[in-house]
């Protein structure tokens, strides 16, 4: 168009201007990098803090800094992971769903935003929904444990136990410290076989650190 070839040729010339000229161009890109990057880091620094307090528990704080990080970078993947996960914690389902549906549509391929939408479709009780998010979190992101963890919950609801017990090996397998799966292996167990069973797992969670930040994302 017009205004692009105007705009090329002015981009041209301003190259091969005087330096005192150029200068305060040049100046001003940097300026406005340096806001840019100004910005960005206190994004990162409110994403950080909503973490802190949804780990202690507190996820109404978890949603203002999460919400306080959106209202700065409104697409900003990381900060949405936070609030729907914040949601989720808060038993806010409808929010939660609102923000999986926009994580799916700025992530699609974001295994976490698939593990968040399974469990949103979990507690709604839409099973099979529940299980196709699931399913596609652990391809994406197969050697992530809670992949198999939300898996194991999905089949323990439809009291499936025996898939349950299946999803929960294969997450020991990739890790076998994780605390979560241990208690859920020994909650499985016991479902299906009574307390000796379940005993050897029981054990195992006493011996692992429980301090396993409890995370979808």
């Amino acid at each position: 168009t017009g205004i692009d070839f105007e705009a090329g040729i002015c981009a041209r010339a301003l190259t091969g201007l005087p330096p005192q000229i150029t200068s305060p161009f040049r100046e001003a890109r940097s300026e406005e990098a340096r806001e840019m990057n100004a910005s960005a880091s206190r994004v990162r620094r409110m994403i950080s803090a909503g973490w802190a307090p949804m780990r202690a528990g507190n996820s109404l704080s978890a949603l203002r800094e999460f919400r306080s990080a959106l209202a700065a970078a409104p697409e900003n993947v990381d900060a949405l992971v936070g609030l729907c996960q914040s949601y989720l914690d808060a038993g806010e389902l409808k929010q939660a769903g609102q923000q999986s549906d926009e994580l799916l549509r700025l992530a699609p391929e974001l295994a976490s935003a698939h593990r968040l939408k399974a469990e949103v479709h979990r507690r709604r009780r839409n099973r099979s929904e529940a299980l196709e998010y699931a399913r596609r979190a652990v391809q994406l992101e197969p050697e992530e444990p809670v992949g198999y963890h939300i898996l194991a919950l999905i089949h323990y609801d439809r009291k499936d136990y025996r898939a349950a017990l299946k999803m929960v090996e294969w997450g020991r397998a990739i890790a076998p410290g994780c605390a979560i799966l241990a208690a859920q292996q020994a909650l499985i167990l016991l479902q299906m076989k009574g307390g000796k069973a379940a005993e050897p797992a029981a054990k195992q969670v006493l011996q692992l650190d429980m301090d396993d930040d409890y995370v979808l994302a």
